[in-house]
């Protein structure tokens, strides 16, 4: 497992160096396996950060008895994933990213295929891979999800589609094991002062990370020259629909999605959506009556947080929008139907 000792990093050094950082969060079930498929990588040049963000379990001890020459940064207290791996990151020293969930299992080619499509992508800000199912403990090939966010729908929402293309360019990716350019991300730091909005905790970050970097300029693709294995909301005991998350969770997606798009959407955009938007918010709480009526709490905790966030969102907002480069007849395209 030379890939990942620190005395290896000199004998590659032509390679450009990939930090993965990798989030953990009471993964006991995931940990070992997880970190197994970062060992196992048939790339050189990888450094290994690991964001202890307040476990409880031992699992990241366990990691760092077997891992030792790993780097490690510790929180007492889960800070979420958006500051999590913000912290992370400040420790990444690669020129290419992988934010690597818990629950994943990396393919061992990932990484040198994904270095190699985005050595070849100048405007690459992000790239994605194929997404199969990691289910009690197998490695299966059913695809979880079925492609890239290729396109939004009018309520803000990707249009998952396959291609048939090895690498084509889409709105957005999987959040749970991108592979991202440290230049964009540093544009982003330097425009927005973060990498993911720590105000929203956990939920839609990865959405507002593609908006605003497509908003300048920076593209994303996908992939189906490698991929992942991925449980889904492993640290949220594989509760994936939006029904069965906690109330904390709920609300903090509720309240996110508004970010992302008070944040990002050209005001000429935003007034064409509003009133479909508006309406399926005003409906919302009926959906949720009849279905959850516990959920209408999150939905108005979700919307006080809104509320009391708007001087934020203003000003983050101006820093988005005076920053934009792209047009807004481009922007426009990425909604289906148009």
């Amino acid at each position: 497992m030379t890939a990942n000792t620190k005395g290896d990093r000199g004998r590659y050094a032509n390679e450009p160096l990939v930090s993965i950082v990798l989030l953990a969060y009471n993964g006991k079930r995931y940990l070992d396996d997880c970190a197994l498929s970062i060992a196992r990588q048939d790339y050189h040049n990888i450094e290994i950060v690991v964001v202890n963000n307040g476990s409880t379990d031992g699992s990241v001890q366990t990691l760092r008895d077997t891992y030792p020459q790993w780097n490690y940064v510790v929180h007492e207290n889960n800070l979420g994933f958006s500051a999590g791996m913000n912290s992370g990151l400040a420790s990444a020293r690669g020129d290419y990213l992988v934010f690597l969930n818990q629950d994943v299992y990396l393919d061992e080619s990932f990484v040198s295929c994904g270095v190699r499509i985005l050595e070849s992508l100048p405007d690459a800000g992000a790239l994605g891979a194929l997404e199969y199912k990691w289910a009690d403990g197998e490695r299966t090939e059913h695809l979880r999800s079925t492609g890239p966010a290729l396109f939004l729908r009018l309520r803000i929402q990707g249009v998952w589609l396959m291609t048939d293309s090895p690498v084509s360019r889409c709105f957005g990716v999987n959040g749970s094991f991108p592979l991202l350019r440290r230049e964009a991300l540093a544009e982003l730091e330097r425009l927005d002062g973060h990498c993911f909005d720590p105000a929203f905790f956990s939920g839609w970050e990865d959405q507002d990370l593609w908006w605003r970097m497509q908003l300048r300029g920076w593209s994303c693709y996908a992939t189906q020259k490698t991929k992942a294995w991925h449980v889904g909301s492993g640290s949220a005991g594989e509760k994936e629909s939006f029904l069965s998350k906690s109330p904390r969770y709920q609300r903090s997606i509720l309240r996110n999605r508004w970010f992302v798009i008070l944040k990002n959407i050209p005001l000429p955009l935003l007034i064409f959506v509003s009133p479909l938007l508006l309406t399926l918010e005003i409906g919302l709480p009926f959906y949720l009556l009849l279905r959850s009526p516990g959920t209408l709490a999150s939905w108005v905790g979700g919307w006080q947080d809104v509320a009391r966030s708007l001087g934020s969102i203003r000003a983050k907002r101006a820093a988005i929008q005076d920053t934009r480069k792209l047009p807004l007849r481009v922007v426009v395209r990425w909604f289906k139907g148009f």
